[in-house]
């Protein structure tokens, strides 16, 4: 099944930017957040009061009908791909949001869900670029892994079909070179959970690595190659060596962990923990940093340039409050905080040259804005 093109169309897609740079006025929902979080008493080291500052979109992009679960920048930093709830993947401009085509090629199948008795969509929840940008994997709740061109949005034909029972996104990442594509997913066969790598090209299966006991739940390979790293509901993440398959050591945590980003360097990899983001030296297994956080949600992203990670947050002190909170890598320290979303965030993702972030949330928008220190 191929992408449908819809050239030149325009889909909604823009909060203005501010008029000037000037002074920033202070909304209501500055105060809010600023008040609420006064009135809790909660602070970060050092005078920055991060609660305070807001940043603004350059645009919104609202052409999704259905939460936005995944979002990815293109290597060459020119579009943007996201995948939602309505079963579809859009490919946009990153220049104004306009869109270029959409992606139709997971099934609309009704799934049934016994625990609320209710029938659902296919959704969308995973999609990676190759680092050639050449292509784009995606996965989805039919259970199905899907590889097609970025060029046009038609399929490449390089497909897996059902791979688990459980209805949900398989988490999925690129080699390096493009050539093969790492797998978490659950196999009938064995009853037992299974990293899976696959030859996009030859269409070969050449490893399968054992050793976590439950659903994994994120799967992500270094930017040198050498290294998979992993989490699953067991309640650990591993390193393997991509080659042999060898865990080269296990991690216990205190909560599932739903992503890991790896440092641009390969050394480091950072992901979330119940009350912290915490930092491993790849080659020890030994924490580095260990930055208290109450409030976190599922993503982590390391911006290219190595300087920061952003991770997002409700907090629980403040209702109706969505955050993307950046920090400096080397300090741990604040280095500024959006606030404009209107609900949960699910996927982050920065742009090549780490100028440029993109947020998507339950409200099927994509905000795509610009860190910039605060001067508080």
């Amino acid at each position: 099944m191929s992408g449908q093109q819809q050239q030149g169309l325009q889909m909604p897609s823009s909060s203005p930017p501010p008029a000037s740079p000037g002074r920033r006025s202070i909304s209501r929902r500055d105060l809010l957040i600023g008040g609420a979080a006064a009135a809790a008493g909660i602070y970060v080291t050092g005078s920055s009061l991060w609660w305070t500052n807001t940043l603004h979109p350059q645009y919104i992009y609202r052409g999704h009908t259905g939460a936005v679960n995944t979002v990815g920048w293109s290597p060459d930093g020119k579009r943007i791909a996201s995948g939602s709830d309505d079963n579809t993947i859009h490919m946009w401009k990153t220049a104004d949001g306009s869109l270029d085509y959409i992606y139709y090629g997971h099934t609309d199948i009704h799934t049934y869900e016994p625990a609320t008795e209710a029938n659902s969509h296919v959704s969308v929840g995973k999609l990676v670029w190759s680092p050639d940008g050449r292509y784009i994997a995606s996965s989805a709740t039919d259970c199905t892994v899907k590889v097609w061109q970025t060029s046009d949005g038609i399929n490449s034909n390089f497909n897996l079909f059902p791979l688990s029972s459980d209805n949900a996104s398989i988490p999925i990442a690129w080699s390096a070179d493009s050539q093969l594509i790492a797998l978490g997913y659950w196999d009938n066969a064995n009853e037992t959970p299974t990293v899976w790598i696959w030859n996009v090209v030859s269409d070969k299966y050449p490893s399968n690595f054992y050793g976590h006991t439950d659903t994994i739940s994120a799967v992500a390979w270094s930017p040198d190659n050498k290294l998979i790293a992993t989490a699953s509901n067991d309640l650990s993440v591993r390193i393997w060596n991509a080659k042999t398959g060898v865990s080269n050591f296990r991690i216990n945590c205190d909560k599932n962990t739903d992503a890991i980003a790896w440092s641009p360097d390969s050394k480091h990899i950072a992901y979330l923990q119940q009350n912290s983001v915490l930092i491993l030296d790849a080659s020890t297994g030994i924490a580095v940093n260990n930055w208290p956080e109450v409030g976190l949600d599922k993503p982590i992203a390391w911006s290219p340039n190595g300087k920061w990670i952003a991770t997002a947050i409700s907090p629980f002190w403040l209702p109706g409050i969505h955050l993307v909170r950046i920090r400096d890598v080397s300090s741990g320290a604040h280095y500024c905080t959006y606030s404009e979303h209107q609900d949960r965030v699910n996927s982050i993702t920065w742009s090549p040259d780490s100028t440029r972030i993109a947020s998507a949330d339950q409200a099927k928008t994509i905000h795509v804005w610009e860190p910039r220190k605060s001067l508080l």
